[in-house]
């Protein structure tokens, strides 16, 4: 069951039964409509440099402002994977994707022309398997979440060890690391470990922590990376009403993301109540809003009355699993 295939069943099934509990608002700028500020764009302002935008987000994300030669700025996660997946395509490159995660990643490759191999993630993120697969295809380009999305953790030490391992194999390997469910929090020491290398490329934008989807993101290189890939993103900019949303978000607003999170803390904790009660085994995580929960999304709607998102909607094609959200439901006008 796709996302689409999926949005069907779930009308239908809330339809049939109205007295569900639905789990499965995947929407977060429609599900916390009322912490989202307006900004409003003049029809004139000074120009606003994308080089000083760079500069306010390492700020606002606890990096020092003197990296920001080699922080790219891009429209988000999708756009920036969109420059860099078609750079590697031309160098020849292969890449190896989580096949669990977001279907999104595989169609960009698609489109970039690059050769992708997707291998699982989910329940367990078995790091050393995943680095062997890479090692065992030949992919020198492998693509992962950090945040780990589904089990909603950071990686660890050990983790990152291993990614570490994996890159020093080769100069010419690269980790490309989505950080955009770390929610504008700041990044986790393993994320920090792992850019030290020099080799990993970390992603993120305003589309989780500051509700505002497609607007501004960007592309933290290493140093080496920067003469391969700047121009392309200099091609292909943010607008400058959308650096103007993103600097009003990141300055007048620098506290919601602290507060989303702390939000979402409470829904998951709310959320985790409801499944405990309703006799269903869940694994609530110690962040975001997605909850893993044993038992397939027709068998929880059977049984216990619960709408949750089957597996398949991720990507993912392991049995008996399926995903609670704890968002609260958009209400649609």
């Amino acid at each position: 069951m796709d996302f689409m295939e999926f949005l069907a069943w779930e009308r239908q099934a809330a339809a049939d039964r109205p007295d569900v509990l639905r789990l499965t608002e995947t929407r977060i700028a429609e599900a916390f409509t009322l912490l989202r500020p307006p900004v409003e764009v003049p029809d004139a302002f000074p120009t606003v440099h994308r080089c000083h935008m760079a500069q306010l987000w390492r700020t606002v994300r606890g990096l020092p402002a003197d990296g920001a030669r080699e922080t790219l700025v891009c429209r988000g996660v999708r756009h920036a994977l969109g420059l860099l997946l078609r750079r590697y395509a031309e160098q020849g490159r292969q890449l190896l994707l989580p096949g669990d995660v977001y279907p999104v990643y595989g169609r960009i490759a698609a489109a970039a022309g690059l050769p992708a191999t997707r291998r699982g993630i989910f329940p367990a993120f078995d790091a050393a398997a995943v680095f062997q697969t890479a090692e065992a295809i030949g992919a020198d380009i492998v693509l992962l979440p950090a945040p780990l999305k589904l089990q909603g953790r950071d990686w660890t030490t050990a983790e990152a060890r291993v990614g570490r391992d994996w890159l020093a194999g080769a100069s010419s390997r690269r980790l490309l690391l989505d950080g955009v469910y770390s929610f504008g929090g700041p990044l986790a020491p393993a994320v920090l470990d792992l850019m030290a290398t020099g080799q990993a490329i970390y992603l993120d934008s305003l589309s989780k922590g500051w509700l505002t989807a497609q607007v501004f993101g960007v592309a933290i290189v290493p140093e080496g990376d920067f003469a391969s890939h700047a121009e392309d993103f200099r091609q292909d900019p943010p607008s400058q009403a959308d650096l103007f949303r993103a600097r009003a978000l990141m300055t007048d607003h620098d506290g919601l993301p602290e507060r989303l999170r702390q939000g979402l803390a409470e829904r998951r904790a709310a959320v985790a109540g409801q499944l405990a009660a309703a006799g269903v085994t869940a694994h609530p995580p110690g962040q975001g809003y997605l909850i893993p929960v044993e038992g397939t999304a027709p068998a929880l709607l059977e049984r216990h009355g619960l709408l949750t998102i089957p597996l398949s909607v991720f990507g993912g094609d392991r049995p008996g699993w399926s995903i609670a959200s704890a968002l609260p439901v958009a209400v649609t006008p």
